[in-house]
């Protein structure tokens, strides 16, 4: 089985957002308390209702295009732990169905697939047997926003 870096949104980032309470793209944000569990982006855990947590803007691309999307995502309120263990698929993701979408070195979306976290890295190894895939973005299959990108180890 091939090795993978699992990459949480950068830590500048969510440092800038928490501080500021604005993203990247101008917005005013919130802190909210959640209804249902929700991921951080952060840490790659799954935060449960009653969490207090910030919604923003981010476009998780270094490229330009039609495929560099920008989306909803949650980090917790409060400085968490970032995910640091980049070689393990994050364990709060195991039990979810997910996106996986194989980017080009362009940007251009190259193969996409849906499989259950417990799949993850067979999935991840489909995806990246095709040297042109550079990055994988993992989503939400429903509403599409971006967990975490993978990169090949």
């Amino acid at each position: 089985m091939p090795d993978f870096r699992f990459l949480p949104i950068d830590e500048d980032t969510v440092r800038t957002v928490r501080e500021t309470l604005r993203d990247g793209h101008g917005n005013q944000l919130d802190v909210e308390v959640s209804d249902s569990p929700a991921p951080c982006r952060a840490c790659l855990r799954i935060a449960p209702s009653g969490t207090r947590l910030i919604l923003f803007a981010y476009r998780p691309f270094t490229t330009h295009g039609p495929y560099a999307e920008t989306g909803p995502v949650f980090v917790h309120a409060k400085a968490c732990r970032p995910y640091r263990k980049q070689a393990d698929f994050p364990a709060d993701f195991r039990p979810r169905s997910l996106a996986f979408r194989a980017y080009d070195y362009g940007g251009s979306i190259h193969d996409a697939m849906l499989a259950d976290g417990v799949d993850a890295e067979r999935a991840l190894a489909h995806l990246f047997r095709d040297e042109r895939a550079a990055t994988v973005h993992v989503r939400n299959p429903a509403w599409g926003c971006f967990d975490f990108a993978v990169e090949r180890g």
